[in-house]
């Protein structure tokens, strides 16, 4: 920095003595001509010319000198927008909104699509699907053992269960993750206390009883205790040594957080009579690899290709590929096709509200602008080239951008936290997410970019409007510039394009979210509970489960205030979904419909109408040669046949035909179904119609607990609460929409404001002159917003064939409505003739108390 100032100090000192050289140089000439040194000095002076400017020529010929010159500007515009609070207020938070809003976005993108899970060195880790390259999953038990077994790379495996732990007769819910023994050697944790699993041998139907504990479970139930380690405790009635805790910030490739890792065989025996590891149909344990140090991931891919050809080959089961993919949770393929299409639609939304913040940004500036006309001309007329205006007004651009960006970047750091935790508890995640929202280098550079961007879009027009300013509009009374006012009614026609697009989009999905509360599901569930006994995370055989079950059928039946009980393993509406895919007999049409197997008085109970055939009797669910089918089915699989008497699913004889209703979303009654009658099994739940949902629900889980110790975990809950539950997405996704659509409403808000402010102060004496020749308050008030609604209903016509485009991206999201209901699209455009109204009164009502007498006067 010295050497820097010194340096400058020279190149200055030096071009002082040159120029001084040349004028003096000039003066001796026209004294050789005659002149008086009075008259020569002053024709050398005329001769030279522009000192200033010769100044700056020369030193934009120094090396470097546009390091000073940034510096400089930057330091200018510093003291310039500090000259004017308010206007830099308002732009910054403007921006703010802009850059925030897709910074959080690519924060909560970055955390589930680039950043990998945390483990050690996480580049050389992937996770491993099957599948027949349309749709992937993971892998039997036997599968994996014989890729990790003839692999050159190191794989692991897990799956994830929901248990009942107890300590100290203290009895919770807790995430566990049943890993093979090589988990925490392939994915490289390390420990805060105690080790891993020990190696089983082989043995998987002896598993050693341990447990390692999650270092967040570790802190909060066993208060970081490190004697903890040898301690038992009972998972579903087992029990378990706790044999060490991970190290803190590890939680695998799960995207809730754990309470603990069990050896994997303990799912056989936590579910008896399942088998799982024996069987290579089953399905479906998590893969992943981590590959031979020098391997690449498309050999890595080959190599388990090959192995699992081999594998499918020995036990006869349909060839399969293996597919690898990045080590994060939205590299998975069924995360993929799920969350992308929402990811678009809010980058969409997003981009909009940043192209609309920096439109009404622009605006400032170009108001701005026009108000420092007579500063930029008498810079230019002490030699200030047009290049020059125009380095200096980007300078206060890309500062105000660098201001907003420093400001989102704080914004970014915590709120992808707080909205994920909010939609966690929203959507009843059971556990911490496993996910950091930290700024990160992708982050970082992700804000600088967008920032850098929002500078050029919202400085660069502004920008040469200004410096395009000659120097005599500069110097004329008010600077007054009708190719400015074009520029500003352009970007607020732009802005309106934008706010229309976005206030669209979510009328279109509040209008889906109130079709969707209003819509008929089809059966009636006002007066039912849901009592779920969670067996199958209780441990309890499933003969023993079975009576249980049967017995608690029995005794629900005595309960005051019941009427019917009936059961299901999969309820309506609730987050477990069952369907299966066949191809239909004598056709090559392939039909995927919901599956679901329930107890002979199910339809009775839920209120589901028979169309054709009969219900299910107590005698069809010992028997497994009966089904009956929703209408939707009926008509998919036999149109214009009589489905009574045929067959499907192994040869199971269609005997009844119920109305379509609402099985897996809420307006999407016409969906497939199939229903078969069954005897209780482990994962069935149970519907209860009584009188009073609320406090049955509380007497029925004080019975069902009190009953048997494996029913401990059971819960209840009216079933209005789970149909609430189904339209958590809806009213998710309308909420952000709504919360987009109503930021960009404000930011046009502002642009229509700003532009019908600036109007009226551009045209105070115009005005005048009309009152003064007789006009009234209120012709000018609608003047004024006549113009500005004008551009208002200009830009919302334009802007609704862009509504109906993005319209189209929703479409999935829409729940009985299309993405042109005019409904919503003549709500959108009332909404904005009705805000712009609002936000052109004040201008206008400041133009209606105008003073001609002093106008013209001060004219």
């Amino acid at each position: 920095m010295i050497w820097n100032r010194l340096f400058k100090r020279l190149n200055e000192q030096d071009l002082d003595e040159e120029l001084d050289f040349h004028r003096t140089m000039k003066e001796r000439e026209f004294i050789a001509q005659g002149m008086s040194s009075r008259d020569a000095r002053d024709a050398a002076l005329r001769a030279f010319g522009n000192v200033t400017l010769a100044r700056e020529d020369s030193r934009a010929a120094w090396s470097f000198t546009w390091l000073g010159d940034t510096a400089r500007d930057l330091r200018y515009a510093f003291r310039s927008l500090c000259a004017q609070p308010g206007f830099t207020i308002a732009a910054v938070l403007a921006l703010v909104l802009g850059i925030g809003v897709n910074a959080i976005l690519f924060n909560i993108y970055n955390a589930l699509a680039l950043t990998p899970w945390a483990v050690r060195d996480s580049g050389s880790v992937a996770r491993v699907f099957q599948g027949d390259r349309s749709e992937w999953g993971g892998f039997s038990w036997p599968a994996f053992r014989y890729l990790r077994d003839h692999s050159q790379s190191r794989i692991t495996a897990y799956d994830t269960n929901i248990l009942q732990m107890t300590r100290n007769e203290t009895t919770w819910k807790a995430n566990v993750v049943e890993a093979d023994e090589t988990f925490f050697d392939v994915l490289g944790t390390g420990f805060t206390a105690g080790r891993g699993f020990s190696p089983s041998n082989g043995n998987l139907h002896d598993p050693a009883p341990e447990v390692v504990l999650h270092h967040n479970e570790w802190m909060s139930h066993f208060s970081g205790d490190r004697g903890v380690i040898g301690e038992w405790i009972e998972l579903n009635g087992r029990r378990l040594q706790i044999v060490g805790v991970a190290a803190e910030g590890f939680s695998g490739p799960v995207p809730v957080s754990p309470a603990l890792w069990v050896p994997a065989p303990w799912h056989d025996i936590f579910h008896p009579g399942n088998a799982s590891m024996d069987k290579p149909d089953n399905c479906c344990s998590k893969v992943v690899v981590r590959l031979k140090d020098g391997m690449g991931r498309n050999e890595g891919q080959a190599e388990l290709d090959t192995l699992l050809a081999r594998f499918n080959s020995e036990v006869k089961r349909d060839p399969s590929h293996v597919l690898l993919t990045d080590f994060t949770l939205l590299a998975e393929p069924r995360n993929q096709v799920q969350v992308t299409a929402a990811f678009v639609a809010l980058g969409i939304s997003s981009m909009l509200i940043l192209l609309l913040a920096c439109a009404n940004v622009a605006n400032l500036q170009l108001a701005r602008g026009v108000a420092r006309w007579r500063e930029f001309a008498v810079r230019t007329s002490l030699g200030a080239s047009r290049g020059r205006i125009l380095r200096q007004l980007l300078a206060e651009a890309l500062l105000l951008s660098a201001i907003a960006g420093a400001l989102t970047a704080m914004l970014s750091a915590w709120a992808p936290t707080v909205i994920m935790n909010s939609i966690g508890s929203l959507t009843n995640a059971n556990g911490r997410l496993n996910f950091s929202f930290s700024n990160d280098w992708r982050v970082v550079l992700a804000v600088t970019g967008i920032s850098l961007l929002a500078a050029l879009l919202f400085g660069l027009v502004p920008a040469w409007t200004t410096a395009r300013g000659t120097l005599s509009a500069g110097l004329q009374q008010g600077g007054r510039s009708t190719g400015t006012s074009r520029i500003r009614s352009v970007l607020l026609t732009v802005q309106v394009i934008l706010c229309t697009v976005l206030l669209s989009g979510a009328t279109l999905l509040v209008r889906a979210l109130n079709e969707a509360q209003r819509a008929d599901v089809g059966f009636a569930a006002g007066r039912m509970v849901v009592l779920n006994p969670n067996l199958d995370s209780s441990g309890a055989p499933e003969a023993q489960t079975k009576a249980i079950t049967a017995a608690l059928l029995e005794r629900l039946q005595t309960v005051p205030g019941v009427e019917m009980v009936a059961h299901a393993v999969v309820v309506p509406l609730g987050l477990r979904n069952d369907s299966v895919g066949i191809e239909l007999p004598g056709t090559k049409q392939n039909i995927s419909f919901a599956h679901n197997r329930v107890s002979a008085n199910f339809f009775d109970t839920m209120g589901v109408q028979m169309v054709a055939g009969r219900a299910f009797t107590e005698g069809d669910e010992k028997r497994a040669d009966s089904m009956i089918v929703n209408e939707a089915l009926a008509k998919r699989a036999w149109p214009n046949e009589n489905p009574i008497g045929k067959e499907l699913l192994d040869h199971r004889l269609v005997i009844g035909v119920v109305r379509d209703f609402s099985i897996r979303e809420i307006g999407h009654g016409g969906e497939p179904g199939a229903f078969i009658p069954s005897e209780p099994v482990r994962d069935s739940q149970l519907l209860i119609r009584g009188t009073s949902p609320q406090s049955l629900s509380a007497q029925v889980v004080k019975l069902t607990r009190g009953m048997d110790k494996h029913l401990a975990m059971a819960s209840a809950e009216p079933y209005d609460a789970v149909i609430e539950r189904s339209r958590v997405t809806t009213v998710l996704v309308a909420a952000v929409a709504s919360a987009l659509s109503g930021l960009a409403l404000v930011l046009a808000c502002v642009g229509i404001y700003g532009v019908a402010a600036y109007s009226v102060s551009q045209r105070t004496r115009e005005i005048g002159v009309r009152m003064a020749l007789g006009a009234r308050g209120m012709s000018i008030i609608q003047m004024i917003l006549g113009e500005n609604l004008r551009v208002v209903l200009i830009g919302g016509v334009i802007g609704l064939a862009g509504a109906f485009v993005f319209g189209r991206l929703l479409t999935s999201m829409l729940c009985g409505v299309k993405p042109g209901d005019p409904l919503a699209l003549s709500a959108t455009i009332g909404i904005l003739l009705a805000t712009a109204g609002v936000a052109a009164w004040l201008p206008a009502r400041r133009a209606a108390a105008v003073d001609p007498a002093i106008t013209l006067r001060h004219d």
